[in-house]
């Protein structure tokens, strides 16, 4: 019998996917959600090793895409911020 179910955000690094597998062990129905954040090959990269090792746990696997909105209210916000504080102090790459 299921403790409960729980959502684990999973990075693809070792702390989540620790995490979600002691859900697991501990009897939770676990799933994992990575969020992608960034339009990059890094963030692709991390998104799938999220995915491998939900496959691994044999857990499902759910990728939320939050890049326009992380861009919009994030990252536009930040340089909005910074150009109120007077400039200069961030270059923009994007």
């Amino acid at each position: 019998m299921s403790k409960g179910r729980v959502s684990v955000a999973l990075s693809g690094g070792m702390d989540s996917s620790v995490a979600a597998y002691l859900l697991k062990k501990s009897g939770y129905q676990v799933e994992g959600v990575h969020a992608l954040l960034y339009d990059s090959a890094k963030s692709q990269h991390h998104a799938r090793l999220a995915e491998n090792i939900c496959t691994a746990l044999d857990i499902p696997f759910r990728l939320v895409d939050l890049r326009e909105k992380f861009s919009r209210f994030v990252i536009d916000y930040f340089y909005q911020e910074e150009e109120v504080l007077g400039g200069g102090i961030i270059e923009r790459t994007s």
